[in-house]
């Protein structure tokens, strides 16, 4: 699959190769719902003021794998109840920056520490109507597995995606997903072995596929 070598040399590029025109909103768009505009165009417009919100998407090896640390959150009263997600929340008032927001979320709620992480690398920002949210993800690679352990309120469960089922193709599929909003139909999810994942943790995962995948 991967090197160690060649995935630290994808991460340091990513950022370039995003303003070149590669992963951004048109690798998102593969996951979304046909109506999703790109956060710029939602911005654009100047109808909303969105709260702001970061996550972190971990690359890890284990033995001879490498693995994306993902979450399957608790059943709520809420927008995003029982979703598969990852690591992340909204920026809190003492925040830095939205790197910070993610790293802070990331430890609180899978145990991830800033000390893990050898590169970090900004993905393209996504909103999230339901929850009114402007997400930054950040894609990192870490040299060993962390020492992950979930946080009893915010997490059900740490899942751990192998990285080679970012590549099958028969992994995304389509059909009714039940969402705060009502059903919707032919919506676009990855069918992976930790379970479904679609909405906008699937768009930055699409975005995280094709970056690795070039």
């Amino acid at each position: 699959m991967f090197s160690f070598q060649e995935l630290t040399d994808k991460l340091e590029k990513i950022e370039a190769r995003i303003q070149q025109g590669e992963g951004g909103f048109p690798s998102q768009k593969i996951m979304a719902p046909m109506a999703r505009l790109s956060a710029e165009e939602h911005l654009r417009s100047g109808q909303i003021r969105p709260r702001l919100g970061a996550v972190l998407a971990l690359l890890y090896p284990d033995k001879d794998n490498f693995y994306l640390c993902m979450m399957k959150r608790p059943e709520y009263q809420g927008v995003h109840s029982g979703q598969i997600s990852f690591p992340g929340g909204k920026k809190e008032e003492g925040d830095p920056d939205l790197l910070h927001t993610a790293i802070r979320e990331a430890c609180e709620e899978v145990n991830i520490a800033r000390t893990d992480l050898l590169l970090t690398a900004p993905l393209t920002q996504v909103y999230i109507p339901p929850s009114n949210f402007l997400v930054s993800p950040y894609l990192a690679l870490s040299d060993h597995k962390p020492e992950f352990a979930a946080d009893a309120i915010e997490v059900e469960a740490i899942l751990h995606l192998p990285v080679e089922e970012l590549f099958e193709e028969e992994r995304i599929e389509s059909g009714n997903i039940p969402t705060s909003i009502g059903i919707i139909k032919n919506y676009p999810y990855f069918n992976f072995s930790i379970g479904h994942v679609w909405g906008a943790t699937a768009m930055i995962t699409s975005e995280i596929r094709t970056l690795l995948m070039r």
